[in-house]
């Protein structure tokens, strides 16, 4: 059994998408493993309300990092640019956490598990000595050109814009290169990340 220490921002035993996927991994891993699951808290009832029915529960130990709910609401408006600012600010939390943590247990594996896109790797990379994993990560794939002009023109410069700022994230981002650079796995959710990575490692 490993001692495998989690960050994932978004956990829930009670929604899908990301924070289905954030509880359903850990759920899994922990039939085999140790976890030391380090997560926002906005979905903290329903974690504290299912972890007890389940038979690996004593594999899942929790650390809360709160945000405002104005944050969160950010988080949910999928538009919103500025939520970037503060998860990154709570990305620098949670590796004080994650330090925290291996100071007092023998951590194995760390893992980057949620958010999923690729511009936010996170913190936990600069921690030495236990195995890296970075992933699933996506969001690096270009929308093809032929598909704007059967588009407004506000989906079509909105598609441009996030094209643009995909290469360059992709290109230039040190804390991305770095990630991926450390890790010591990496998860790909589409061809796309998968054929990055790989010119990159």
């Amino acid at each position: 059994m490993l001692n495998v220490l989690i960050n994932a921002y978004a956990i829930s035993p009670d929604h899908g998408s990301e924070p289905g996927m954030g509880w359903n991994w850990c759920v899994r891993l922990a039939k085999e493993h140790n976890l030391f699951i380090i997560t926002e808290g906005e979905f903290r009832d329903g974690i504290e309300r299912v972890l007890p029915t389940l038979p690996q529960a004593s594999n899942m130990h929790f650390y809360f990092l709160p945000v405002s709910d104005r944050i969160r609401r950010m988080c949910w408006n999928q538009g919103d640019w500025r939520f970037y600012f503060h998860y990154r600010r709570w990305q620098k939390r949670a590796l004080s956490q994650a330090r925290a943590i291996c100071s007092e247990q023998s951590i194995d594996v760390i893992h980057q598990l949620n958010m999923v896109g690729f511009r936010e790797p996170g913190f936990l990379w600069k921690i030495s000595g236990p195995k890296f994993v970075w992933g699933p990560i996506g969001g690096m794939a270009l929308t093809p050109v032929r598909y704007f002009w059967e588009a407004s023109w506000q989906v079509r410069f909105h598609a441009v814009c996030k094209n643009a700022l995909n290469a360059l994230q992709r290109r230039f981002s040190i804390r991305v290169l770095r990630a991926l650079l450390k890790a010591d796995a990496v998860l790909c959710a589409t061809p796309a990340e998968q054929s990055f990575v790989s010119r990159q490692t």
